[in-house]
């Protein structure tokens, strides 16, 4: 995994993390589920459920104008249990795009789309999805199995788990994880698109379209894949996705039919106006500096009594948590930490973190003190209505209700589970203390709650400075066994991708695993071998006949013995790529030819890298990692070989 190794997180709006392996066990699945991602299984089982994601009808879209940033329609994955009628449905997170200001904003917005402002030419005629050409964003209300190839579940571990030993309470639910992709906790409600460029110069439209993405996808739930039957519903969701569930809680309430059991359950979202250490409140002035972009307020994408509770001059106040939770009717059940890993430096910009044999200063302290309980009085806004609760713990944690994003460098996605992959690796199980002495883990806790345990309700962490046996924070994951020794590299060339026979004009598909693999010429599926340069088919080819494997400026050519020649152009990489799920800044690669460049944030300076195909090696980069391009229908994607994925918007390809 590209673990991402800093003390400290700062993260703006978007950018890089290794996703976990996801991985689901036959066994756990119910006999009843109807896996909609039916690919998965055809191309290597579900042990490798990663990837892409299923794009709602453009249709469906165009009903609801619903647009990402660059236009494109909103994704989501599922899990389907035809035999349930309880949904869970989770919103993802990854910061924001914000400023201080419009501009700023604006600028910061378009980065995240994979765009330039201010543009570089007028795009007031442009429409972004014309660049993009792929079939299952450009129009058609089906999606067909090689639509499919490669969609991941969405099982992203915790409660979206289907595994009962880890999500005992939730496992059988139908599961719905919902993309991000308008930077504005899914409440932006922009009619009209901001004219920006592709990094090439070309026209392009932006569009803020949050609310809209929101409600196009619970109406294809409800229409089209079940959910108009549903009994109960959780909206949960992480981070900036937690926040969106309190920008959307009430408004699902008026989507979903009466007598349907709704309850909130956001993870990470209760960010805290708070005063940061220099004595300002950038992280408020920034939403502020944002609205007029997202047009959150005046579009109505937050909670509606909390906008007709405050004037105009204080609706900032209903883009965050803390005001809004006073006014939500709907049954709320609230998980954060006290000592939130991302609020602490990037509202409190407090960097220092105690841990053994590296303490803080006594004003460190006093200020990491003053905010927990600044946490601790505010979410009384939560737990002060009947049939709400809390989970609020003292732990150096961000997101603790699911596991995808347990592979950063601090710890994230941790302590659902003792069994989950996050909690193992930093030795955490960020269990609470109740009243009646019983000792909850974030996945007790809320079972309980929604069981209707009154107790549970309210498990509030005694533990008032880093002092929760259950979460000791080394600074680093806790030590794991080594890990197997690197096998040595093939020893024989990259053959796969997509060649032409230059004398026929005949494409051709070749497959390799390690040093042997398959094409079809003519309706004949070859095989053959490989060693060093040289590649050696079966006698059904030609009666059998090498190829010598030569680089050119643009690819690769293959000369075979029989006088026949192939080319193979080498794939792009140039263009930003952010690690998926998003959270530092993205990477820039520069390439020419089949060379090219990138600067690693991890301190790895200038990474050199070349092309063969699809397939990127790398000269420097965690000891020379592998990637192969997948190329899908919004984004792209680099499958590296330590499990981890790097996405590329199409638009930000140069």
């Amino acid at each position: 995994m590209m673990h991402r190794e800093k003390s400290v997180v700062r993260a703006e709006n978007h950018g890089l993390q290794s996703p976990t392996r996801r991985s689901v066990s036959m066994q756990s699945l119910p006999v009843t589920t109807l896996i909609v991602t039916v690919a998965v299984a055809i191309l290597g089982g579900l042990e490798e459920a990663t990837a892409q994601n299923i794009a709602l009808p453009q249709d469906i879209a165009d009903k609801f104008g619903a647009k990402c940033l660059n236009g494109q329609a909103p994704t989501y994955e599922i899990t389907r249990n035809v035999s349930e009628t309880r949904w869970i449905l989770f919103l993802e997170g990854g910061g924001w795009c914000y400023g201080p200001d419009a501009n700023s904003t604006i600028r910061s917005c378009a980065g995240r789309g994979g765009f330039v402002w201010p543009p570089k030419s007028d795009a007031k005629s442009s429409d972004t999805r014309s660049e993009t050409t792929d079939k299952s964003n450009g129009g058609t209300s089906t999606i067909t199995v090689a639509d499919r190839a490669g969609l991941g579940l969405a099982d992203m571990g915790g409660v979206m788990a289907q595994d009962p030993t880890v999500n005992p309470d939730f496992y059988t639910w139908n599961k719905v994880f919902i993309h991000y992709c308008d930077g504005g906790s899914m409440g932006s409600s922009r009619t009209d698109p901001i004219a920006v460029s592709t990094h090439a110069g070309q026209p392009a439209q932006m569009w803020m379209r949050g609310r809209n993405n929101f409600d196009a996808v619970v109406s294809y739930l409800q229409t089209t894949l079940g959910m108009g039957n549903a009994t109960e519903v959780i909206l949960s969701g992480g981070s900036a996705g937690g926040l969106a569930v309190f920008y959307n809680l009430d408004h699902l309430a008026t989507l979903l039919p009466k007598g349907v059991r709704l309850t909130g359950f956001p993870d990470a979202g209760f960010f805290l106006d708070g005063m940061s250490v220099s004595g300002s409140y950038t992280y408020r002035q920034n939403f502020i500096g944002a609205d007029p972009v997202w047009n959150v307020t005046k579009g109505s994408g937050t909670n509606l009594k909390c906008l007709a509770a405050y004037p105009a001059s204080e609706s900032w106040k209903c883009l965050m948590a803390p005001y809004i939770a006073a006014f939500i009717d709907t049954p709320l059940y609230v998980m954060n930490s006290a000592f939130d890993a991302y609020q602490l430096p990037n509202i409190l910009g407090e960097t220092c973190v105690p841990k053994p044999g590296a303490p803080c200063s006594a004003s460190a302290n006093a200020s990491l003190l003053a905010y927990r309980n600044q946490m601790i009085n505010n979410i009384t806004a939560v737990t002060s209505k009947p049939g709400n609760g809390a989970f609020i713990d003292s732990c150096f944690v961000h997101e603790q209700n699911v596991n995808y994003c347990s592979s950063q460098g601090m710890p994230n996605c941790v302590g659902w589970s003792p069994l989950s992959t996050g909690s193992k690796k930093w030795g955490y199980t960020t269990a609470v203390t109740i009243p009646d002495g019983r000792s909850l883990t974030p996945q007790q806790a809320f079972g309980a709650y929604y069981r209707g345990d009154k107790a549970a309700a309210a498990a509030i962490d005694q533990h008032t400075f880093f002092d929760n046996p259950t979460c000791h924070y080394l600074g680093k994951p806790v030590p794991g066994p080594a890990p197997p020794p690197t096998p040595p590299p093939p020893n024989c060339s990259n053959f796969r991708g997509a060649w032409s026979d230059t004398a026929a004009t005949v494409s051709l598909q070749v497959t390799q695993t390690v040093c042997a693999g398959t094409y079809t010429e003519k309706g004949v599926t070859v095989a053959f071998t490989a060693q060093g340069d040289t590649i050696t088919t079966a006698k059904s080819d030609h009666g059998g006949r090498t190829g010598e494997l030569k680089p050119t400026s643009t690819g690769d050519a293959i000369t075979w013995s029989d006088g026949d020649a192939w080319e193979r152009p080498c794939a792009s990489f140039a263009g930003d790529w952010i690690d998926n799920p998003h959270w530092f800044t993205a990477v820039h690669m520069a390439q020419v030819g089949c060379q090219g460049s990138f600067t690693n944030g991890d301190g790895e300076g200038l990474v050199t890298y070349s092309v063969q195909g699809t397939t990127m090696t790398t000269k420097n980069f965690m000891g020379g990692l592998t990637g192969d391009l997948v190329v899908g229908a919004a984004e792209d994607t680099i499958k590296w070989s330590n499990h981890a994925m790097w996405e590329r918007n199409h638009t930000a390809s140069v």
